[in-house]
């Protein structure tokens, strides 16, 4: 390519949610892009995360409910699961969104693509397999990969990740998950849906631990109920590989504790990925692993910007494409706008789902704020009933005073589609009053958020009349 063309207005570093959406927007304001992709274009979520792991479970979803047709006054006559065919119909689904469709469209929208891996010479010039790419504007948006703790036995017993869970050609008989965050426990959800013998390792006292204690414990009764042997409070010593199987030396409580199976998966978090950039070229730091931004997205050379896995605060597809977007804008615009991360929702695909957005009851309270909560039982709401998913709750926290909805926590059937009324309640900052006196389909799932707000109402008004 002649070195002409070997200059862009923007040069984005990674083709997953935050590149993309750093990339639409260059493309709107008619600028020369080039994205550099050093694996499958897309990123993460379509390719090793999001897309797979949720084909997955809903194929553990429908054949945990065949085996529970009886409940539902069916006898199918034959109940059993091929994995192959499982992971057949993943990897089409998969395929169909799209490296091949992806860099059709790269082509058609005149996006140079780069594969290979990317380093800084300088603020401005990017190496990419012995070419020289120079960038007026720059984008890092690497993602992370799963974090490999620094484990004695790690490299002699070779366990897993996420990545290869999600590939595995043949079922291991017996699976220990170390981990208890939102990967673990979608991979302890699905392995033993499908018979695998599971124990979930978890070094903090609950599962989940970023949310409602509440919605943690029905999470776990869950995964129990599924054949799931849940051990918190762990921490792991040592792995060994033995002649036929692996491993896990551990304390549990302070006790000693071995446990044992054919295949160790590690789900201990994820990590940026910046080792291969040479930011020292640039003068960009890194603080706990992760580059630095600004409210406006930008590094510490002002023409960087930064968005997604690399950067944080938040782990999420969604959150990553809304700072390559906001992070876009904010190149071209000429009237940058700053992040706004006060309204985040979170989903973990368990069965049933667990979603949140905004501050615990406990966080509130810690931010010096006087809340009610209102909580409902699922069961209470009649959808729940006539499809027999009764187990799980709805939590709404909001200021005692000003009714403003600080926080809102759902562990149901259909719960990642729910939160997403209170999100909007949340941004429009509409008091938690909005939400119980809306009038809600029946019978429908949502039921349960007027519910919840409405039992903030009269919890409320009996705080008061105590008073």
């Amino acid at each position: 390519m002649p070195l002409s063309k070997q200059q862009f207005d923007l040069i984005v570093i990674g083709s997953g949610s935050a590149g993309e959406g750093a990339i639409d927007q260059a493309h709107l304001s008619k600028r020369s892009v080039a994205i550099v992709e050093k694996d499958k274009v897309g990123g993460d979520c379509p390719n090793y995360a999001c897309v797979p792991t949720k084909a997955l479970l809903r194929s553990a979803k429908i054949y945990s409910l065949l085996k529970r047709a009886e409940r539902f006054g069916l006898s199918p006559s034959v109940i059993e699961f091929d994995w192959l065919r499982v992971m057949a119909r993943k990897e089409q689904i998969v395929r169909s969104t799209g490296e091949a469709a992806t860099e059709r469209r790269y082509r058609q929208e005149g996006i140079a693509l780069f594969k290979g891996t990317a380093a800084f010479e300088d603020e401005h010039r990017i190496r990419v397999n012995g070419q020289l790419l120079y960038g007026d504007k720059i984008m890092i948006a690497t993602g992370s990969q799963p974090e490999r703790p620094a484990l004695a036995g790690l490299s002699e017993a070779q366990p897993i990740t996420s990545v290869e869970a999600i590939s595995l050609p043949k079922l291991p008989t017996s699976l220990i998950i170390i981990g208890g965050g939102p990967v673990g426990c979608e991979l302890a959800q699905l392995f033993s849906t499908f018979e695998v013998r599971v124990t979930l390792l978890q070094k903090a006292p609950t599962l989940l631990p970023h949310e409602e204690p509440e919605l943690s414990q029905v999470i776990q009764q869950g995964l129990e109920a599924n054949g799931v042997t849940v051990v918190t409070q762990v921490e792991v010593q040592r792995l060994d590989r033995e002649p036929h199987g692996k491993k896990v030396h551990a304390l549990v409580k302070g006790q000693a504790r071995e446990f044992n199976a054919e295949e160790i998966l590690l789900a201990t978090g994820r990590t940026p990925q910046t080792a291969e950039l040479n930011l020292a070229a640039t003068g960009i730091q890194l603080v706990e692993g992760r580059i630095q931004i600004n409210e406006y997205l930008q590094t510490a050379c002002p023409h960087i910007y930064a968005g997604g896995d690399v950067s944080g605060p938040f782990q999420f597809t969604h959150f990553a494409h809304y700072q390559g977007t906001l992070a876009g804008l904010n190149m071209f615009s000429g009237e940058p706008r700053p992040a706004d991360y006060r309204v985040v929702p979170r989903v973990t695909f368990m069965d049933p789902e667990i979603a949140s957005v905004g501050l615990t009851e406990e966080q509130a309270r810690q931010a010096g704020r006087r809340v009610i909560s209102g909580t409902i039982e699922i069961r209470s709401v009649g959808r729940a009933l006539v499809d027999s998913e009764e187990v799980g709750l709805v939590k709404l926290v909001a200021d005692a005073s000003s009714e403003e909805i600080l926080g809102g926590h759902i562990v149901a059937q259909g719960a990642g589609e729910m939160i997403h009324e209170i999100v909007a309640a949340m941004k429009a900052r509409a008091p938690i009053s909005v939400l119980a006196e809306a009038i809600h389909a029946f019978p429908t799932y949502a039921e349960g958020i007027k519910m919840a707000a409405s039992d903030w109402l009269k919890t409320r008004a009996q705080q008061g009349a105590i008073g």
